[in-house]
């Protein structure tokens, strides 16, 4: 209800809907929900508003699912996957199964996460999910593809440096150390291109990424 209403711009039509809740925990949930329907920035009540809820309703597995998707959509998978993973414990469905193998692809635990995406399998699985799960595949292909299994460590981490520790220095010459070992790896030269680009040096940035 509350999400129907926020597509039509009518949060309001759900308050009333949402205070008449007799459980405590319900109310707490639905506020929670209420709180990010009216504005995105308001995410940080909305999780403080579902941890309460949680803590009176621990046996209930939507909540901490909903908490860790929230945190998943906000590209904060390290926090939403403990949130996921008591669900998935507390209700083990394949909605559940298809978030948490995303938030493990997201901390760069590609093998758990196909695990974690064929254990949906047993769980009836419905259009969504399978969709879903067809997603993560396409995004493990992406990733993996035509990179040399020597280089699939270091290349993740290379990537984690640029991307996630602003390191281009040490991306550089993590990555100049794959490309003598792998002078026909396209991937390698890409991030050589972009490492160089961060560190202002545009002529050697288009010479690696033509060779790529």
């Amino acid at each position: 209800l509350v999400d129907c209403s926020r597509k039509l711009g009518e949060v309001g039509r759900a308050v009333s809907r949402v205070a008449a809740l007799k459980a405590p925990a319900a109310r707490l949930y639905g506020d929670a929900l209420l709180s990010l329907a009216r504005s995105p920035a308001n995410m940080e009540s909305a999780l403080k508003l579902l941890d309460e809820a949680s803590k009176a309703w621990p046996e209930e597995a939507e909540i901490p699912y909903r908490a860790g998707l929230i945190l998943l959509m906000n590209g904060e998978a390290s926090l939403a996957r403990p949130m996921l993973e008591r669900s998935c414990k507390l209700e083990a469905t394949a909605e559940c199964a298809v978030t948490l193998a995303h938030a493990l692809l997201d901390l760069g635990h590609t093998e758990a996460a196909l695990a974690q995406i064929q254990a949906a399998d047993q769980f009836q699985p419905g259009p969504r999910e399978l969709k879903r799960g067809r997603a993560l595949v396409r995004r493990i292909q992406r990733r993996t593809r035509e990179v040399p299994p020597g280089a699939r460590v270091r290349f993740q981490r290379a990537m984690s440096l640029l991307r996630d520790e602003d390191k281009a220095s040490e991306c550089l010459r993590m990555m100049e150390e794959v490309i003598l070992e792998y002078p026909n790896f396209p991937g390698g030269h890409t991030l050589v291109g972009l490492a160089q680009l961060r560190l202002s040096n545009p002529a050697e940035s288009v010479v690696a990424l033509r060779r790529a």
